[in-house]
Order: structure tokens, then sequence, then C-alpha cells
């Protein structure tokens, strides 16, 4: 079987790596390749780079040699709009490729008009998988471009309705996308992010944590730092953040004008995550809006405390019992969020949760239930 995945548009192995996203990403193909010995994978990408980057992590023994990645040519410019032009020329540059593979599969929705159209043009069965609708993080952030918007309302709209097959992370996306798309249940599948149980593991007592909140992930408007900072201060407990993105330069002349007791630092490789997890107590996730975020299910495997906001579907994932959520997105409403955990967290409440995630998010437990819906989507083409 040849499965060929479409990288989200702009985005290059190398991002992956400098983001800490690498070992994360490629551990669910390393377990197909581990679950069936006939699978190859090849990762269409958009780095000119990107082949040379991946003979060194075969060398390194960092990745599958199943794993084959595809850069973009090397006389291609680099830019969102380049890469606009360029993904619409990849079923014509990679023919020979694309006319072997067995399934292609999307990352995400800004791109996947790419794998569409080569599912069309060499009648291969197309999965577009939907992590996260991008419209919703649009209009959390408060964006004013409303055209911006209502093209990203139009490409989720024209793409759900013209994909066959459709993998989504919660029901809450499949249930937006189901008001414009007539895809019955056997062509739809819910699929959560996954953990590394053997790697996020708890390995320190509670009690034996430093009394802090951390943060880890993208630095956007919708995650709601600017109140999670001013929530901590309210609560006089230490915040470490770590990440990149659009707010980087704001939030650090933020917490240096209020001199704040946050410490802001670059992203980690998700290798290292583990070890960092274990030394907090509390992880926090105030966002107005999520997919299936991986940073708290990562973080509760860790025995980590979640400290979270009333959305979905971070509330379907701890339970409607679960005491430590915000009733709103203010710095108010977090800070009792979190000055209630602060004083009722338990160790048997980070039993619980590690317990629940090996439960439910393992690795095995979720590459299986993809590589089933794979192979029912191929038994009907």
């Amino acid at each position: 079987m040849n499965i060929v995945l479409f990288f989200t548009r702009s985005v290059t192995l190398k991002q992956w790596i400098a983001q800490g996203l690498f070992d994360r990403e490629k551990l669910l193909y390393e377990t197909f390749i581990k679950q069936s010995q006939s699978i190859n994978i090849y990762w269409i990408t958009y780095g000119r780079h990107d082949s040379i980057i991946a003979s060194n992590l075969y060398n390194q023994n960092s990745l599958s040699r199943k794993i084959h990645v595809i850069s973009k040519p090397p006389f291609f410019p680099e830019g969102k709009y380049f890469d606009l032009i360029y993904s619409l020329l990849i079923p014509f540059i990679y023919f020979s490729l694309l006319s072997r593979a067995s399934l292609i599969k999307s990352n995400q929705l800004d791109g996947s008009w790419a794998g569409l159209l080569s599912s069309h043009i060499f009648r291969k069965p197309f999965i577009l998988r939907l992590g996260f609708l991008p419209s919703q993080v649009e209009y959390a952030a408060c964006s004013r471009n409303k055209i911006r918007f209502k093209l990203l309302c139009l490409i989720e709209k024209i793409m759900a309705s013209a994909s066959p097959n459709i993998i989504t992370t919660t029901s809450s996306i499949l249930n937006t996308i189901h008001l414009f798309s007539s895809l019955g249940k056997k062509n739809c599948a819910i699929i959560p992010n996954y953990v590394n149980t053997d790697l996020f593991s708890s390995s320190r007592e509670l009690s034996f944590r430093d009394e802090k909140i951390v943060y880890y992930g993208r630095l956007s408007p919708e995650k709601n730092l600017f109140e999670l900072i001013e929530a901590c201060h309210l609560a006089n407990i230490h915040l470490d953040i770590f990440g990149d993105g659009p707010l980087l330069n704001a939030l650090n002349d933020y917490i240096k004008k209020h001199n704040y007791k946050v410490t802001l630092s670059p992203p980690l490789p998700n290798s290292e995550l583990p070890c960092l997890l274990n030394k907090y107590r509390y992880f926090a996730l105030v966002s107005s809006t999520e997919g299936m975020p991986k940073t708290l299910i990562e973080s509760m495997s860790c025995g980590v405390i979640p400290i979270v906001s009333p959305i979905e579907p971070i509330t379907n994932i701890l339970g409607a019992d679960y005491n430590f959520v915000s009733s709103s997105h203010s710095s108010d409403s977090i800070s009792l969020a979190i000055t209630k955990a602060m004083t009722c967290s338990s160790q048997l409440l980070s039993d619980n949760l590690s317990q629940l995630v090996k439960s439910r998010y393992s690795i095995s437990s979720i590459a299986k239930q993809e590589l089933d819906f794979y192979l029912t989507v191929l038994s009907r083409s």
C-alpha cells in the first residue's frame, strides 16, 4: 500500500523539526509501518531542501526509510502565493508517483485541493483530514479581515462537499461539516489525536513537582495568553510559556512592561516534552477555540493537572465533572480556576488523568483506527 500525504500548504519538514513537531507527527506513519510491513509512505512537502534533510534523518535513524520525502523543486520560488501555484501543479510534476498511489490524504484543509485534484486525475481514493476548522480560528482571533474569513468558510464548504472521505478529530467539527456535506457515516471517521504513552508518562508524584503552570504551543490570539498571564498574576503563581507564533514580540513586551512572573522560552522538540512536563503541577489551555488539543492530552498523560476553558472538545475530553474549568475567558474567571486547582488537586486525580489518556488516546489504538478506515476506503474504491 502506497499512502501519499500532502503537507499543509507552505509547511516544510524543516519547519516541523524547528517547531518541535517532527517526533510527534512522524509517529503515526511509523506506527503504520510497524503494523503492516507492506506500507510505504510518501510525504509531499513545500520545502526545497526537505529531501536532503530527510537523508540526514535516515542516516541518524531518526526517520523510517519507508517514509519517502518529496521536496518542492529547487527552481520554485518561496512564498505562499508561489506555493498556491505549486499546489495546483503537484499532480503534473509528480505524475509517476501519484499514478502508483493506493490512497491520497491531506494533512489539513489548506492545500488539500492538491490531493483532491490528484485523486480525480489518477482515480485514487482521497481522504480530507480536518484537525480543526480555520474559519473558527479566524473568528476566535477577532480578525477584522472579513474577506479572509468568508474565503476560509467557502474553502471549507467546497472541500467538504467535494471530498469522498473525511477524517475529523472531534464530533463538533464533523457536525459542522455535515451542515454542507451529504456524506454518510461510512465515509466519515472521528479519529482523535494520539499520544505516545510510552514516552509521555508520569514519572514524578505531584508533591515533588514545582508549584508552577506551564503552557506550550502556538502563541496566537485564540489561545488567550494575555488573559492567562493576567490570571496567573492574580493567583500569584509563576507561568512558564514555551512556543512561537505571531504574538511572540507582543507577549514579551507585555511581560517586561508589567514585570510579571512569566518566563517565555522557544519551543522544545516533542521528545523533550515529557521530561519538562513532569516538572510541573499544572498545565493551562484557556483557548477560545480548539480542534483536538494534542498538548492537553500529552500533559494529562504526564499527570499534569489541566486548567482549561469551557469549550468543546476540551470539556468532552475531561468530562462534565472536571472541576478546574474557567466559567469564561476572562482573567478573573481563569484566576478562580487556577486557585481552585492549587487548593483541590490531588495525586489520585493526576493518576486518573494519566490512565484516561492511556485508555483512549494511545498511538497504537489511534493508528489502528486510522489504518482500519484506510482499508475501508480502499475496499470501496
